[in-house]
């Protein structure tokens, strides 16, 4: 911080100057040594003072400057993907599910039927131990509504099955930072979230 001086003349000699701080009233009575005295530098001057918004014992009538805050952007947070799955309790005949079902695709190489929904969008994957996890949904209801309907098509090709253990796996958002992210320096500060 910058210390305000003041000069004023003594009135023992026109001569001799005396550099005082304004806000300290015993440094002005002992001007009589006619010695140069030093203000404390980290002391707040009234000047001082009143620039920072403490003008509690302002009687000078300079209005109050108030500091501007910065309102936080709206950051709004979309969710592109749901990942889910749920179990059917029962042995699921891959090739008859291929032949009889609709909107299906067979996938050879991991063994898994892919079906697919236009409302609500999903992909889900079905394997022959029952296992089916659906994807590409945009809220969690919409996830749940898209699993039921996976498993009430495999009911109509005729399998006897549960529809159980259905859970939420992932959940895929996409955000606008109104700044800039130092991804090492996160990474850095947070090694168990940032991966």
């Amino acid at each position: 911080m910058a210390a305000v001086w003041s000069a004023q003349y003594s009135d023992v000699s026109s001569s001799s100057v005396m550099a005082v701080h304004p806000s300290s009233e015993a440094s002005h009575r002992a001007g009589q040594s006619g010695s140069v005295r030093h203000a404390d530098p980290f002391q707040a001057t009234d000047h001082e003072s009143r620039m920072n918004g403490n003008n509690s014992n302002n009687n000078s009538g300079q209005p109050h400057v108030p500091v501007k805050t910065e309102q936080p952007a709206d950051i709004k947070v979309e969710i592109v993907n749901v990942l889910c799955n749920f179990k059917t309790h029962c042995h699921l005949d891959l090739r008859t599910i291929a032949m009889q079902g609709a909107n299906v695709e067979w996938r050879r190489d991991p063994s898994s039927v892919l079906m697919k929904l236009r409302s609500p969008p999903i992909t889900s994957t079905i394997w022959s131990t029952g296992k089916v996890i659906c994807m590409g949904a945009r809220s969690e209801a919409d996830a749940l509504i898209g699993a039921r309907r996976i498993a009430r098509n495999l009911q109509k090709c005729g399998f006897k099955l549960r529809f159980v253990d259905f859970q939420v796996k992932n959940v895929l958002g996409v955000v606008s930072l109104p700044f800039g992210v130092r991804i090492d320096r996160l990474k850095d500060e947070y090694p168990r979230e940032v991966r």
